[in-house]
């Protein structure tokens, strides 16, 4: 029904502009200069390509239509069938008696049963919002990674990075197809360097041994499958846009800490629980502040990351709430960044600025220019035009 009332009022429309030209031009032809009836007469022949055209336009317009009240009507495709309720309170049911008897047997184990109790309804929803979506377990990884070093004093099970990571790129492969990118696709251009980088670390583990080969080769690439989850999965505007705000939040909450710890003192964060050599480290008498990481390197990194990301995307639209509040922070995250006292980090963030100076801001300049060039170019044709047609 969508479908039939969309093709007829643009139908009408079409016939409706054509008859108006037809019956202003009847009188016109034997009134005005040859000038104004060769004019008329290239005003006919347009509107007759419209004609011939509309079949097409009409179809596209009706196809489009169709497609988004289907997908308003019936809801995103999904990968996996809709659970009912009752089996989802069954399913729930089964494993709390499960959980109780295993108590009643064992009750020392209580405290880890609740936190099971607690804990399985979370991740099975969890996992029900990768599978719909897994570009969400690239934002959760992303806001909680920064944190990781909050296991030093916080206790919790450890291997959740791994997990969640194997986790999102399992549902890269059972996630609707509006989620995955357009089958066909070419590998990206960093696929041929990482594999002969793979390859080469794989020859020297098997030269240090299986163990410590086994080791080096996860902390090395284990995280490209990241990577190879958002080549499966990209990220759509929005989620870029949130994945900049999850940074620039993150950046100025870290730098705020690490700012903070000059002020504890290594003796106080100590006994707080971090350990010296590890976490706790001085330069010159000076404390390398790590902040919410297990060590300044990665802390200092990652405020350059942020600045060199949070710049640029705040100098774009200086008026959003967001990008002006996180301008007023940079000498924050520069605070941070200096008290962790990491050289690479303060090198990586002068040629990163200099890298966006010289290169990506003409770039974006001339892009800007075209495009001013493009519309002026577009609206004096517009403008001539309108002149053009016949009034009355």
């Amino acid at each position: 029904m969508v479908l039939e009332i969309t093709s007829s009022v643009a139908v009408d429309s079409y016939t409706l502009a054509c008859d108006q030209l037809r019956a202003n031009t009847a009188p016109a032809m034997s009134t005005e200069s040859p000038r104004m009836i060769h004019r008329l007469r290239q005003m006919r022949r347009k509107c007759s390509v419209m004609f011939t055209q509309r079949e097409t336009t009409v179809g596209a317009i009706a196809t489009t239509s169709g497609r988004r009240t289907l997908t308003r009507e019936l809801g995103p495709t999904r990968a996996v069938a809709a659970t009912h309720p009752i089996a989802v309170v069954v399913a729930l049911g089964a494993a709390n008696v499960a959980i109780v008897a295993f108590v009643l047997g064992r009750p020392e184990w209580a405290p880890l049963a609740l936190a099971a109790l607690v804990a399985i309804p979370i991740l099975a929803a969890l996992v029900v919002k990768l599978v719909e979506r897994p570009q969400r377990g690239v934002l959760l990884l992303a806001a909680l990674i920064p944190l990781d070093g909050l296991h030093e004093i916080v206790p919790y099970p450890s291997g959740w990075k791994e997990a969640l990571v194997l986790v999102t790129l399992a549902a890269t492969f059972v996630a609707p197809p509006e989620a995955r990118a357009a089958p066909g696709r070419r590998l990206p251009s960093w696929a041929i360097v990482v594999g002969a980088f793979f390859a080469l670390g794989v020859v020297s583990a098997v030269g240090v041994g299986p163990e410590q080969g086994l080791v080096g080769l996860r902390v090395i690439f284990f995280y490209v499958l990241v990577a190879l989850a958002v080549w499966r999965c990209p990220l759509g505007a929005r989620e870029r846009d949130q994945l900049v705000t999850i940074l620039m939040v993150l950046g100025v909450v870290t730098a705020a800490y690490g700012i903070a710890q000059q002020v504890i003192g290594e003796t106080r964060l100590v006994d707080f629980g971090y350990s010296f050599e590890r976490s706790v480290r001085t330069a010159g008498g000076y404390l390398r502040s790590f902040s919410t990481f297990f060590t300044n390197f990665p802390f200092a990194l990652f405020l350059m990351l942020v600045l060199l990301i949070g710049i640029p995307s705040a100098l774009v639209d200086p008026k959003r709430l967001r990008n002006r509040l996180f301008l007023l922070c940079i000498p924050v995250l520069l605070g941070g960044l200096v008290v962790s006292i990491t050289r690479a980090a303060w090198i990586g963030l002068v040629v990163g600025v200099v890298y966006i100076g010289v290169v990506r801001v003409p770039v974006a300049a001339r892009r800007a220019r075209a495009r001013r060039r493009l519309d002026r170019a577009r609206a004096g044709r517009r403008r001539r035009h309108q002149r053009r047609l016949p009034l009355g």
